[in-house]
């Protein structure tokens, strides 16, 4: 069992103190931003009732299923989040047809935490492409939770989003996508 002394978190602490303090007192001119992006993985998403045609497997998450729709839930966490920053300026979801076939896929965004930023929703609609070899994907951006669209902002309560989705018989929710912004010190 490892035991923090108060010498141990003196030494550690006050040197995250500095390191933070440090970039609080850094002028905003010697900040850069980067965009970034992170990716989850279609098999990262859970299906909200028990399906055994529902299948997680290195391709993303699929409805096997010839007949049955099915739902599934994922939530994105992003390394950076803050929930005072929302950092997330744009949402996509991919998709495939497994069959060749044109399916429409509908999925809702919510943005925010309870108890901590208001929730906001967000359903958009889809139709795959009829082939097996083309995406379709859905796209969120700022105005979709309420912001204003002609804006270019994060979206608001963005540090905390899941998106559900319900997957038709025979298509793929292959990757989640979300893109944002790192300031850095230079």
């Amino acid at each position: 069992m490892i035991r923090h002394s108060a010498s141990n978190f003196s030494a550690v602490g006050f040197a995250a103190l500095a390191i933070l303090a440090a970039l609080w007192a850094s002028p905003a001119s010697a900040l850069t931003a980067q965009a970034r992006a992170q990716v989850m993985h279609g098999s990262d998403c859970k299906s909200t009732a028990a399906n055994a045609d529902v299948r997680f497997d290195a391709n993303g998450t699929r409805n096997d299923s010839a007949d049955t729709g099915a739902f599934v839930i994922c939530p994105l966490m992003l390394q950076y989040a803050d929930s005072e920053f929302p950092p997330i300026k744009g949402l996509a979801a991919v998709f495939f047809s497994l069959d060749g076939a044109a399916h429409d896929i509908s999925c809702t965004a919510v943005v925010g935490a309870a108890n901590r930023t208001p929730l906001r929703y967000s359903t958009r609609t889809v139709r795959t492409l009829p082939s097996t070899t083309n995406h379709a994907k859905i796209q969120w951006f700022t105005g979709d939770f309420g912001g204003d669209p002609d804006v270019p902002r994060p979206i608001p309560g963005s540090a905390f989003v899941t998106v559900t989705c319900n997957l038709p018989p025979k298509t793929l929710l292959n990757y989640l996508i979300a893109g944002y912004r790192l300031d850095f010190g230079a």
